[in-house]
């Protein structure tokens, strides 16, 4: 094992907050690492697995309400597990089931979970660790969905204050490739990192990572009523360009049907206001010509490169893409296999997570996790921005990225639930159980207010 320079930061944060005495403080530093998924607090092993800080947070955070819970001597109560949240326990419980079919389902052609290559379906150490990752994170969702009540603003400010960093990251890393200044030996100190490479991926494993945790965070920063708006702006201006650096075709495809969102989300308020239908009509126009006139004229700039990219991926014609379809008809004939139970969660890795999950949990796990993405995406217009992040994030992970594990998916998914709830009749009915929690409640917001009126 192994502590990184980061670990030791962390370490060193992680006696102050101790000393403090005050919890929040893990939390809100877990959300602000949680893109940071190429970097590590500390290592196990050369070819074995890191800690990433995020998860190091995490980890002290549950900790510390479950010594709470101890000293309070509170039970953890199932009514606070939210119903709408049964299917995503039920595919939690039903993957620990599937556990037991590699057993049954040998030898079956897979991309295997630790090479990325083409292996063969047995059962192994990677089957558990792969549920371990998905418990921590079905865990960490249902306490930070608890814990989000009154603290969503204030959660919000440091997601986008998280986004910010790993956009200065990597810029730092652009500039750290031109002068040949250390960059890996930094920020991505994990097995996964260390390998100073060509293309931007930040503090994250890899470009595409870099692309999917950039790409739900375009309508949070464009919407979010936090922080100063030209900071939130500036920080989606960076995420804009750091996506096209990338050459991400994940990231323009999600751009594009982000602007379908927005569109969507737009039609009910031109129709109280015909006017607008020029001006939205105007201002697609003139973006779509100078798209169409700058991929014409200037053949190498960076827009014109990743969109070339991307053509060239759809035709299957760059390696990326060949490897992509291959891997995708490797899990479609391993789901042939086993198709309504799925060969064992774990058991494969492709290029996506839709062809991996449905070949290791079959119809069964699938029909489970959609109809729980079904429920994150329920949300009111007025606030969709979250939907709209989770659209984009689960597109990402569904079509380029089988990552998860990554826990600013799940810090996405309980704010799109809190989001929703906040501002509902039904919300106020359930937090709110009598007068006297109520009237409280009111006089501590009016002594907060007279306090900063001071």
């Amino acid at each position: 094992m192994t502590i990184t320079a980061l670990g030791y930061i962390s370490v060193v944060l992680a006696v102050y907050c101790i000393f403090r005495r005050n919890a929040d403080y893990f939390i809100l530093l877990c959300i602000f690492f949680s893109g940071w998924t190429g970097s590590a607090v500390m290592n196990f092993g050369s070819n074995g697995w890191s800690l990433m800080p995020s998860y190091f947070w995490a980890m002290l955070w549950i900790a510390s309400m479950l010594i709470e819970h101890i000293k309070t001597k509170q039970m953890i109560s199932l009514k606070s597990l939210h119903k709408e949240d049964i299917t995503l326990y039920i595919f939690c419980g039903y993957a620990c089931f599937s556990l037991i079919l590699p057993l049954f389902y040998k030898d079956i052609p897979v991309i295997s979970v630790t090479t990325g290559v083409l292996g063969y379906s047995n059962f192994s150490i990677t089957n558990i660790t792969q549920y371990i990752y998905l418990l921590f994170c079905v865990i960490f969702y249902a306490a930070f969905k608890n814990s989000i009540c009154n603290n969503y603003s204030r959660y919000l400010s440091v997601y986008i204050w998280g986004i910010f960093s790993v956009c200065v990251v990597t810029f730092y890393q652009i500039i750290a490739f031109k002068l040949n200044l250390p960059f890996d030996a930094l920020f991505r100190q994990s097995v996964h990192g260390n390998i100073q490479g060509t293309r931007i991926y930040g503090p994250c494993k890899e470009a595409s990572e870099l692309a999917y945790y950039l790409l739900p965070a375009l309508p949070v920063c464009v919407h979010a009523k936090v922080n100063n708006k030209w900071i939130n702006y500036i920080t989606a201006a960076m995420c804009l360009t750091l996506g096209f650096i990338s050459m991400s075709s994940t990231f323009i495809i999600g751009c594009l049907i982000w602007i379908i969102c927005e569109i969507v989300n737009f039609i009910p308020i031109i129709k109280r206001n015909k006017k607008l239908i020029i001006y939205v009509i105007i201002v697609l126009a003139c973006v779509l010509t100078i798209i169409y006139f700058t991929t014409k004229t200037f053949k190498n700039n960076i827009l014109s490169t990743s969109i070339n990219a991307l053509k060239d991926k759809i035709n299957i014609k760059t390696q990326s893409g060949i490897e992509r379809s291959d891997s995708f008809i490797t899990m479609i004939n391993a789901w042939k296999r086993s198709p309504i139970l799925g060969i064992g969660f774990g058991s494969s890795r492709g290029k996506d997570l839709f062809s991996t999950w449905l070949a290791n949990t079959g119809i069964v796990g699938m029909a489970l996790i959609i109809s729980f993405l079904y429920q994150v995406l329920k949300n009111q217009g007025k606030h969709a921005y979250i939907r709209f992040a989770n659209i984009l994030v689960w597109f990402a992970i569904f079509t380029s990225v089988p990552e998860p594990y990554a826990l600013f998916v799940w810090i996405l998914a309980a704010m799109s639930f809190q989001h929703m709830n906040k501002y509902s009749e039904r919300y106020n009915e359930e937090k709110t159980s009598s007068l006297n929690e109520v009237i409280a409640n009111l006089f501590y917001r009016l002594k907060n207010k007279i306090a900063r009126e001071r």
